[in-house]
């Protein structure tokens, strides 16, 4: 291990975030402060042989930038898409201290060249204050055409009754934010605590890696008496969002808290979840738990649990330092760390992996005559797709559901020996699988 520098002697670190670019550089960033409080910064270092090297620390903001001490949880983002304007540019989203004295807010700067320097920082709940809750977070995410989404929890009460999670949105490479979206309102009695109990009310904002207007959030919810993990999904940016899921499929209301929820897309556009789940333990916060997941592959429409941890574990008392796990995934499996105490003494890091579903059966079809391949599976609003005609032949196309009911047809006419790709304009459809039909065989699709 290497043990990241302080910039005073004196000084003690936390809340580390860490996002690899599309270029291959490792930036870590992380609170660099005195416990006393009179002195702090966020900082960031890079690496580009793969962690092995980190260059010199460079700070983002420190505690001076605002009244309100400014550098609590950040979280790192990059944008990693290939043809937005602003392809390269990092974020760094911070919070209030938790028992700083003046009025909380989220807080943003960014970088444009590579982390060497960093703009002042905006206020992003400017518009739309948190209000009262003194732990709420900014936690971000950049779409495919590199849309800087922010979400953040706010309960202010002279623009709305009850709190709801925010939306802050820039299309500008965070020079401003050109909306603020409500992703989902609070019922009365699933306002959670405005700070962390035992209990820990993280969330989470996901942007699909090739969909621009797809994102997911999920968050801890006690609606039901008891908290649990609740999703929703976006399919037009942000604009509008769904009704609220719960991914957790253990008994509805049985006093079995879920909580400390992450989740992201893996780069074929599956979301997966992980959380701390009491449902084979007792009841209340201070109950043993598992970790527990769920895979999405419509989107956030559904979810499919699976377990992470086979050993009920204590939970570790004290309520900071345990504050969140880490999950990411590749094309296979979904990988999480945690950390428990089964061995009764101290708290420690585990970790686990669990096959990701096959997205799909076969891409392609062939036959003597043609073969037949989709480039795009999960489909958007079309489906890409290429044909390679071996001799002369007619080709008819047609999209089915999941019941066989025939949604479209499209006559190719004949084509002739070669190479062809086109696109397939879909009518507008509900997530869900379909069927694409050439000539009387079938592939599966998925439509998110």
């Amino acid at each position: 291990p290497l043990i990241m520098p302080h910039f005073l002697n004196t000084s003690v670190s936390a809340d580390p975030t860490i996002v690899f670019g599309a270029n291959g550089i490792a930036y870590l960033g992380y609170v660099d402060y005195k416990t006393t409080l009179d002195s702090g910064r966020v900082v960031i270092t890079k690496s580009i042989d793969g962690g092995a090297t980190w260059s010199s620390p460079v700070k983002v903001i420190d505690n001076f930038a605002s009244s309100d001490i400014p550098i609590d949880r950040p979280w790192l983002v990059r944008d990693n898409s290939v043809t937005s304007v602003y392809t390269g540019r990092l974020y760094m989203i911070s919070k209030s201290y938790k028992s700083a004295p003046s009025t909380h807010h989220i807080w943003m700067c960014e970088s444009s060249n590579d982390g060497i320097t960093w703009t002042a920082p905006k206020m992003v709940d400017d518009s739309i204050p948190i209000g009262s809750f003194n732990n709420s977070m900014g936690v971000p995410a950049v779409t495919s055409n590199g849309n800087l989404h922010i979400e953040y929890l706010s309960f202010f009460t002279p623009l709305y009754p009850i709190p709801r999670f925010v939306d802050a949105v820039s299309a500008n490479g965070g020079n401003s934010f050109t909306s603020y979206r409500q992703i989902i309102d609070f019922p009365l009695n699933g306002v959670f605590a405005s700070t962390d109990t035992l209990y820990q009310f993280s969330y989470n904002i996901s942007a699909h890696p090739s969909s621009p207007t797809d994102l997911v959030t999920c968050w801890t919810d006690n609606r039901n008496g008891d908290p649990d993990i609740y999703s929703t999904y976006t399919k037009d940016g942000g604009f509008t969002w769904h009704a609220a899921t719960r991914v957790n499929d253990d008994i509805i209301s049985n006093g079995k808290g879920q909580d400390m929820c992450w989740a992201g897309f893996n780069k074929n556009g599956i979301y997966t979840a992980a959380w701390r789940d009491r449902r084979n333990s007792v009841t209340g916060q201070n109950a043993s738990y598992q970790v527990f997941g769920a895979n999405s592959i419509d989107g956030g429409a559904n979810f499919t649990n699976f377990q992470l941890s086979q050993t009920l574990a204590p939970l570790y008392t004290p309520v900071d330092g345990n504050d969140f796990l880490g999950l990411t995934m590749n094309s296979t499996y979904a990988f999480a760390t945690w950390t428990d105490k089964r061995n009764l003494s101290t708290n420690q890091l585990f970790f686990n992996k669990s096959q990701l579903p096959a997205l799909t059966g076969l891409n392609e079809i062939t036959n003597s005559d043609f073969k037949f391949a989709v480039l795009n599976n999960p489909v958007g609003s079309v489906i890409a797709y290429t044909l390679t005609i071996k001799r002369p032949v007619s080709v008819n196309l047609e999209l089915l559901d999941a019941k066989g009911s025939i949604i479209l047809v499209k006559s190719l006419g004949k084509l002739l020996t070669g190479d062809h790709s086109a696109v397939l304009n879909l009518p507008i459809l509900p997530t869900g699988i379909y069927f694409i039909s050439v000539n009387g065989k079938a592939t599966r699709l998925l439509k998110n």
